[in-house]
This record gives C-alpha cells, structure tokens and sequence, in this order.
C-alpha cells in the first residue's frame, strides 16, 4: 500500500508553539479536541470548522499521498466553511489556531 495513513501524516506535522518550542503530545491532543468538524462525512464535500476559543488563522487539505487539495473557504463569525472540490475518498484537515496545528480526516462519500 501505497498511500500514507492519516495517523502517519499527522505525526510528520510537527506542532509548534509561537516561540518554536515543540508542543507535547498531550497538548497536541487537545487542540485536536478543541477542533470541531461537521457534517462529517459529508456528501456534498462542504464541511464547517470551527475550533473553541482560538482564531482559525489558516486551512490546509491533504490528499492521504500527501498532495494539497484546493478547496474554497467562507468565513463566518464562529466559524468557517471548507469546500472541497474532490472525488469521494478521506482527505486531512490541517488547521493552524494558537501557533499549533489540529488535524481532523475528512471523509467526501
């Protein structure tokens, strides 16, 4: 098998503070928590993000070989709207809140 899992790209994505100080992994577990993706999986491609009490500063989707996938963004006031232009198949979310990053899989049916 070719492909990447996502617990493997996850774990290339290292997660840094603002001060470059590597975050542990416990802390990088809860920013995965704080982070809230929904429908999922969604059947039309559009999926709202939000996260808890930080500012989503920038979104990033991955195919599961690693390639980014375009999408389109809409921000709202509490969150923000990822619209992926893809074929069916399990795509990661990478968002960068607080200096860290959350990654969420995202499944297109």
């Amino acid at each position: 098998n070719d492909t990447l899992s996502p617990k493997y790209i996850a774990l290339q994505q290292c997660v840094f503070s603002q001060n470059t100080n590597p975050t542990t992994v416990r802390n990088a577990s809860l920013l995965n928590e704080k982070l809230r993706v929904y429908p999922n999986p969604s059947a039309s491609g559009v999926f709202n993000v939000s996260f808890n009490d930080k500012v989503i500063s920038n979104l990033t989707v991955y195919s599961l070989d690693g390639r980014k996938i375009p999408f389109l963004l809409r921000k709202n006031v509490r969150s923000s709207e990822v619209i992926i232009n893809a074929t069916s198949g399990t795509y990661i979310l990478q968002v960068n809140v607080g200096g860290g990053f959350a990654h969420q899989k995202l499944l297109v049916e």
